[in-house]
């Protein structure tokens, strides 16, 4: 069988269609200096599919069946970029003052919390071992994570839970010792005493804004480096919704270089 080749190049009005359609379906912007990386990922999806013709290809996202090369496509395309306790500072503050601080104003635990973006896991994990840190033992199980991200295969490498040595090397020994379980092969995989604090689940960020609120209310939302991606208008609608989903009290985690200067005043 002779394989079907894509042609060498896309067309600039196919590229702006196809840019068009992954914000449709993920939210995610992407600016002119991200389409040669668009035309070659997409390049190579059409010979993986066996479409020979960026028009066809077109035309297959923007069908029902198109759908999930609508989702991974934009996912595709995000830096991904994730580590444990990332900006520890952040999680210092979260252990040692924010969580007993929610606790304290009689939340109970678990204390529901949300990772939106949460990409391999990491973070979610991060909030889970930062929690039982912070609460010294008194609460078994501190808080229900939940974990959503709209990439298949992060989400499958998160429900894993098992990372190679390199993405421990910033965390001191004890945390490893105590949070992880260095494998055969050299790979650590988090122990069970943070597995059951996380619940991972595949969805897409931009449904939030259509979806009903939760009829539980979260007491954080972790969402850092997501919205950057996004145009003003859609991060200014889910910070809404995020202000709408939290406790009175609740706290919303934004990444280092993100801001709500001119999005929102509810915070």
């Amino acid at each position: 069988m002779t394989p079907v080749r894509a042609r060498a190049s896309i067309p600039p009005e196919r590229l702006s269609s196809l840019r068009d359609l992954i914000e449709s379906a993920s939210g995610v912007v992407l600016g002119d200096a991200k389409l040669p990386h668009l035309s070659a990922v997409v390049r190579g999806r059409m010979a993986a599919l066996g479409i020979p013709d960026a028009l066809r290809y077109v035309e297959f996202l923007s069908e029902e069946e198109g759908g999930a090369e609508r989702r991974d496509r934009g996912s595709e395309l995000l830096v991904g970029e994730t580590s444990f306790f990332r900006t520890p500072v952040l999680f210092q503050a979260f252990e040692k003052a924010i969580l007993p601080g929610l606790l304290e104003q009689g939340f109970g635990s678990p204390l529901p919390i949300w990772c939106a973006g949460c990409a391999t896991g990491e973070e979610a994990y991060s909030v889970a071992i930062a929690a039982l840190e912070g609460s010294r033992g008194r609460h078994a199980v501190p808080v229900r994570v939940r974990a959503t991200d709209l990439h298949p295969r992060f989400i499958d490498t998160a429900r894993e839970g098992i990372y190679p040595a390199p993405a421990l090397r910033n965390l001191p020994g004890r945390i490893q010792e105590m949070y992880f379980e260095q494998m055969k092969d050299g790979r650590h995989r988090v122990t069970d005493a943070v597995r059951r604090l996380v619940d991972f689940e595949e969805r897409n960020l931009i449904d939030f804004l259509s979806d009903p609120l939760p009829s539980a209310r979260y007491a954080a939302i972790f969402c850092r480096n997501v919205m950057i991606y996004f145009r003003s208008d859609t991060t200014r609608r889910l910070v809404e919704r995020f202000h709408a989903s939290l406790f009175e009290g609740g706290v919303l985690f934004l990444g280092h270089s993100e801001t709500l200067w001119g999005i929102s005043e509810a915070f």
